[in-house]
This record gives structure tokens, sequence and C-alpha cells, in this order.
């Protein structure tokens, strides 16, 4: 990956507090809903090649969940909101206060998973698009089931593959469900190019 498209120390540092004021803005929606307090993590933000992307998260052998929605405007990417599925189970049962039995998604189960992550994914998007006063726009969630390699494939059967990878670490927290989840936007070359001019401007707005 060429070097110029790594972001800065200040543009990782003006990404984080953006996407962490749109992790606030979720986990407060999402305490609404849970019924719960629900803790999410600061976020941790790396940029890598997409084929490294099995790596970085250690899910490759693993079944997951995961919540896709395509996001266009000021930031151009496929963005999935992925939890192992055991844990997406918990986060469902704590949602629908009922027992959900292992290793089954019933529709209403599955729609519950799609609105989780409707919730997350559209808060960070859209904390990141009003604090750089720009339009951002996501289509409507899909969920995915399989290994990670297999829920990536698919979303992106629809959306065109990508070279880049925007990842984001996030714990999730409630009670003493410890869930650690995902938050992975796949970029291209030209998508990264533009985020990183308009945090270049951003950060000059706020003299930094």
């Amino acid at each position: 990956m060429n070097e110029s498209m790594l972001l800065s120390e200040l543009e990782q540092d003006a990404l984080t507090e953006l996407f962490n004021i749109g992790i606030g803005n979720a986990a407060s929606a999402m305490n609404e809903l849970l019924n719960e307090e629900l803790k999410l993590s600061v976020p941790n933000i790396k940029i890598l090649p997409r084929p490294c992307l099995s790596e970085v998260l250690q899910l490759q052998s693993n079944r997951i969940c995961g919540v896709h929605q395509s996001v266009s405007g000021l930031l151009r990417a496929n963005a999935h909101l992925l939890f192992p599925e055991d844990k997406s189970l918990e986060l469902v049962k704590l949602m629908l206060g009922e027992r959900v039995p292992h290793g089954t998604l019933t529709e209403m189960q599955q729609e519950a998973l799609c609105e989780i992550g409707n919730i997350i994914l559209n808060a960070c998007v859209g904390a990141i698009a009003n604090m750089l006063e720009n339009e951002c726009h996501s289509s409507l969630p899909s969920l995915y089931r399989g290994t990670m390699d297999q829920v990536i494939s698919l979303s992106e059967a629809e959306a065109g593959p990508s070279e880049l990878t925007l990842v984001i670490f996030i714990d999730f927290t409630v009670e003493k469900h410890e869930i650690r989840g995902y938050l992975v936007f796949l970029l291209d070359t030209i998508s990264l190019a533009d985020l990183k001019t308009v945090l270049a401007a951003f950060l000059q707005k706020n003299g930094l």
C-alpha cells in the first residue's frame, strides 16, 4: 500500500475523536433499546490492505454475524458491524428479552440484529458527516452469516470489491457481557484520498 495513503497521526486522532462521538450517540440509543447500560470503548482505528483483514480480526475460522450497509457521500464504503455469532445472539436476547436458541435466528431476531447494526453504523457515519459538514447516506441494512471472509465477500458481490480497509475495534459491554465487535469500512483508494482531504480541511478549520 502506498505510504502516502496512510493516515497521519493527526488525521487518525481526528478520525478517532469523530468515531468516538458516534459511538457515544450509538450507546445512548442502544441503552434505550436494551433497557440496560451499554458501554462502548474508545475506538481503535487501523487502515490496512483488504487481504490482511482476516488476520487482523482473527475471526477467519469462526462463524460471525455481519450487518452490512453501503455508504455514499463523503465516506464511500461498504460498512459492516461484525460480531462472533454466539455474542450476536446474546445481544438479541438482551434486546428481545427472550431465550434465543443457540445457532438459530428467527426472522424477528434477524430484524433485531439489523436494527442494532443500523443504529450503530448510522450513529458513527452521521457524527462524521455532521462534524465535517458533509452529507453521508446509508442503504438499508442487510444481515449475513458465515465465516468472516464469506460475510465480506457476499456484501462485496452487491457493492463491488474494495482495496483498503478502515477497521474500528470496539468493545461492547452490557453488565457482565463482554462482547467485542468490529466496525469495518471497506474503501477504495479514491475514497480514502477524499477522506484525507476532508480531514485536512477539518483540522485546518479547527486550527490543528
